[in-house]
């Protein structure tokens, strides 16, 4: 079932592969060059704005990848659904698809609110839904985590933009940094499984919980103009950006 998928992904990359190779020579309009403050360096960090940004990447990154990763067996269990895998699947991808949804809500929201007051309230959001699922079992359980996609929608390029905000010539170096941030999707979801073994997968469900709980204060911070940079209203068209 899964090889036909897998195959044409393959056939697809060697074909942009080709076509890259192919159209190597030509050449572009001439840019102009701008300065840049040298080569990568973790002196970026210290500015506070991008360091608590790359934080709120790192953890939104895990979070997001961790209840994916947990929702199938999730659902496949008695206290939950008690769906068998291939049913409990099926239901993954509307977790999945609420970010889409989501980003398109989110994107006529953000031409009129802040873009941090909106991200510290889907933030608060997916915390409030995290943690009902987790302290609560059957239909609620299983509704409130699904539910944690469509919050999830805005999350990734808000936290992008709001982090290199201002950062003029280390635009370049501060987007690398969030960029490193995503290795969180490789680090929270090992925590998650950690305490899902020794406790249960209903519990592990607060490790996001926590994540996003973060995130929310950072969406505060800087709609409050308390870490460096300035609080501004950003569209969801410069954050895709």
């Amino acid at each position: 079932m899964v090889q036909g998928p897998f195959i044409a992904i393959a056939a697809g990359l060697v074909l942009l592969t080709f076509i890259f190779w192919r159209f190597r020579h030509l050449q572009g309009a001439a840019l102009a060059v701008q300065p840049t403050s040298g080569g990568f360096t973790f002196e970026v960090l210290k500015e506070s704005r991008l360091a608590l940004g790359a934080l709120s990447i790192f953890v939104y990154v895990g979070a997001e990848v961790s209840i994916g990763s947990v929702l199938t067996n999730y659902l496949m269990q008695e206290s939950t659904l008690g769906l068998a895998a291939a049913t409990a699947g099926t239901l993954v991808s509307l977790y999945w698809g609420g970010a889409m949804v989501g980003r398109f809500i989110g994107s006529a929201i953000m031409r009129r609110v802040p873009a941090g007051l909106v991200l510290a309230v889907c933030a608060s959001g997916a915390f409030v839904l995290a943690g009902t699922s987790a302290f609560s079992s059957g239909r609620v359980a299983a509704v409130t985590i699904i539910a944690v996609g469509l919050c999830n929608s805005i999350m990734f390029p808000t936290i992008f933009t709001l982090a290199i905000e201002r950062l003029g010539p280390k635009t370049p170096q501060g987007s690398a940094m969030l960029c490193l941030a995503i290795v969180g999707g490789a680090i929270i979801p090992v925590i998650t499984g950690y305490v899902a073994d020794q406790t249960s997968l209903a519990t592990a469900l607060l490790v996001p919980a926590v994540c996003y709980l973060w995130i929310a204060v950072y969406g505060l911070l800087t709609r409050l103009g308390l870490v460096d940079g300035k609080s501004e209203r950003t569209g969801l068209g410069s954050a895709v950006a």
